[in-house]
């Protein structure tokens, strides 16, 4: 039986095969990119659940991971895992401080606005150098950035709400 998504949170996912020998390369959500290795077991959405898929070598060519995986052994079986997320275990992950969040724990939040207005849910997160990004999925879709007591005023994980200072105009 696999495992739930409470349990496991996203770390990655797998791009393209990367020659024809069942390497494939991985776009890691961890910073620095090799930080995805830490993370053991990685875990594949399947039918059944989150399962653990074993890692047999790993490199890194420039900016990018490449991967071999325990049962792919040629370009069309590891082909099959393109575009498929990669989990861990949440217990996996470096404890935070009070101050420090997760990603995964904002997605799927209901955001609200200062006027009691939703405004949709955290769909997903993304970095620009400048601010990480919330974007907000409901009747509009908005680009929040995410600046803790500016933009971002409360998070309540146990009511899964975020309390924003967001103009609907915006």
């Amino acid at each position: 039986m696999g495992l739930e998504l409470t349990h496991s949170v996203i770390i990655g996912s797998f791009a393209s095969p990367h020659g024809v020998k069942g390497w494939i390369k991985i776009n890691s959500a961890t910073e620095p990119t090799s930080a995805i290795l830490n993370y053991q077991p990685w875990l594949l959405a399947t039918a059944a659940g989150w399962q653990p898929i074993k890692l047999i070598d790993t490199k890194l060519l420039g900016n990018h991971l490449i991967a071999l995986l325990e049962n792919y052994h040629d370009r069309e079986s590891v082909a099959e895992l393109t575009g498929k997320h990669i989990a861990t275990l949440r217990s996996q992950l470096p404890k935070l401080s009070a101050k420090e969040i997760y990603w995964a724990d904002l997605e799927g939040l209901e955001v609200i606005n200062q006027a009691g207005v939703k405004l949709g849910k955290v769909d997903y997160l993304f970095a620009t150098g400048a601010n990480d990004i919330l974007v907000v999925v409901g009747e509009k879709r908005y680009l929040i950035p995410y600046r803790s007591q500016q933009t971002v005023i409360k998070v309540d994980l146990e009511n899964k709400q975020l309390l924003v200072d967001w103009d609907l105009n915006f």
